[in-house]
């Protein structure tokens, strides 16, 4: 799905991708690290990637991740999140975006 930012005409600038992985107490000991890559597509693109960025995930401690985006317009933006260890699911708890408004609205009529 592509994220429009409720308005899909107005263009944004979208600057980062906020990722948290928290585990429970008893989940700890089951942890096996793991590398994720994120792809972004920009305005219903589904071919090629606006962004693509690998993170290593070495701990439970390690939970948070921050992933800074190209800086260029859009007005949609569709992730991809994909793991590179085998049978490893990753566990993410939470996702942000950060997304910057300094384009108006444009008027659909000719």
């Amino acid at each position: 799905a592509f994220l429009t930012g409720d308005l899909p005409n107005v263009w944004k600038i979208f600057q980062e991708i906020h990722l948290w992985m928290l585990y429970l107490e008893d989940e700890e000991d089951q942890f096996v690290p793991f590398d994720i890559t994120i792809e972004t597509y920009r305005d219903f693109n589904r071919t090629t990637a606006n962004t693509q960025v690998t993170k290593s995930i070495t701990s439970v401690t390690d939970f948070e991740k921050v992933i800074t985006l190209k800086n260029t317009k859009a007005r949609a933006m569709a992730v991809k999140i994909t793991c590179s260890t085998a049978k490893q699911c990753p566990f993410l708890t939470g996702m942000q975006w950060l997304i910057s408004n300094n384009y108006k609205l444009e008027s659909n009529r000719r």
